[in-house]
């Protein structure tokens, strides 16, 4: 909260990006928090982040930045497995009673399934298809009433009038 906006991605915990007047880094990196999503004595790792360009990092994060990312680990496949698998790679890290958190030297020992580079380049290519279909979805389904029907003039029926199960 203290950071200054400015004109660079700030990756914090939260869902989205806060900016920043300066960057630490500027590369392709997996954002990992070091603490608790939750807090009060409960592990849970709501989200990682991937990021790329030039970005700054908030304290309870660490940057997964890979040694060979043109051959032997793709970033972006970094970030898809292990944000699947955090809770399971990184909550079990986890100490503490009041302010859970893991150290980053635990953290950077989880191991992690890596197959061969062009089968990591095929695995983020089906992905990043399936993520494009599922974002076109939920455009539609977004905007659906407001370009398709007007809701208002169509009849409204109560519920328990057309499903067969209920309390």
């Amino acid at each position: 909260m203290a950071t200054d906006a400015g004109h660079f991605p700030f990756v914090v915990t939260a869902a989205g990006r806060k900016t920043a007047p300066e960057y630490q880094f500027d590369t392709k990196a997996v954002c990992i928090p070091l603490i608790s999503s939750k807090g009060h004595g409960a592990a849970a790792l709501n989200r990682i982040h991937y990021q790329e360009g030039k970005f700054a990092l908030a304290n309870p994060l660490f940057a997964a930045i890979p040694n060979n990312p043109e051959t032997e680990l793709l970033p972006k496949y970094l970030y898809y497995i292990l944000d699947r698998r955090r809770e399971d790679l990184f909550c079990p890290l986890m100490k503490g009673t009041a302010n859970v958190a893991m150290r980053m030297e635990d953290a950077i020992n989880v191991r992690f399934p890596m197959p061969s580079f062009e089968q990591q380049i095929e695995i983020v290519s089906q992905i990043n298809k399936q993520k494009a279909i599922i974002e076109g979805i939920e455009m539609i389904l977004e905007n659906f009433d407001s370009y398709t029907y007007n809701m208002d003039d169509i009849p409204k029926h109560p519920l328990e009038k057309v499903i067969k199960g209920h309390l």
